[in-house]
């Protein structure tokens, strides 16, 4: 289907945006990023405000305990939790979810 819409098939081929449209899209681009967009200064995305997080406080302090347990092997907590190496080892040297 993608390929459908390429090159002289595409609705917009040939065709530009008048300057209204450019003008419209640059205030709008210029909002999302800057001082008037009310998420840009006002939230931080820090551990669980983050919409990407994967874990919460709770999980992450209960990796921690279970490294410091040896209850589980890296592998199960990998697993368990469903986070890559590379993030357990973020998360057992504090390097990410800090004090």
């Amino acid at each position: 289907m993608r390929e459908n819409n390429l090159g002289e098939n595409n609705h917009f081929y040939g065709k530009n945006h008048t300057e209204i449209t450019k003008q419209k899209m640059r205030k709008n681009h210029a909002d999302i990023s800057g001082e008037k967009n009310p998420w840009f200064n006002n939230h931080t995305f820090i551990g669980e405000n983050n919409p990407n997080a994967k874990l919460t406080k709770k999980d992450v302090i209960e990796i921690r305990k279970l490294i410091d347990e040896n209850k589980l092997t890296r592998k199960e907590i990998f697993n368990h939790f469903n986070i890559s190496k590379k993030q357990f080892y973020r998360i057992k040297n504090y390097e990410s979810w800090k004090k």
